[in-house]
């Protein structure tokens, strides 16, 4: 397995034959494998929480608006003006 985090490319023939090992690289190691078809096609292979975050990031940065705000944000951090917070007892607050 690459150590770089890049994607490792497998045959569909190879990833039929291994089938559970491939499933177990994706899941316990966070692997993503491209399974390259013989017409061309590639398919890419994911954890569902790898796919899961992707998609909140998209989320997060589909619009102008979120962009910016998570930069201020990100820029405010920076230079120290964070606030922290206890989450226990801000969830404990707003449940009431």
């Amino acid at each position: 397995m690459p150590t770089d985090n890049q994607p490792t490319t497998i045959t569909l023939a190879d990833f039929q034959q291994n089938l559970d090992a491939t499933f177990a690289q994706v899941a316990d190691q966070g692997q993503e494998i491209i399974i390259q078809r013989p017409e061309g096609q590639a398919m890419v292979l994911v954890s569902l929480a790898d796919y899961n975050s992707w998609q909140e990031t998209v989320h997060l940065f589909s619009t102008e608006a979120n962009r910016l705000n998570l930069a201020r944000g990100m820029q405010e951090a920076a230079e120290g003006k964070g606030v922290s917070v206890d989450v226990k007892a801000l969830i404990a607050e707003r449940k009431g």
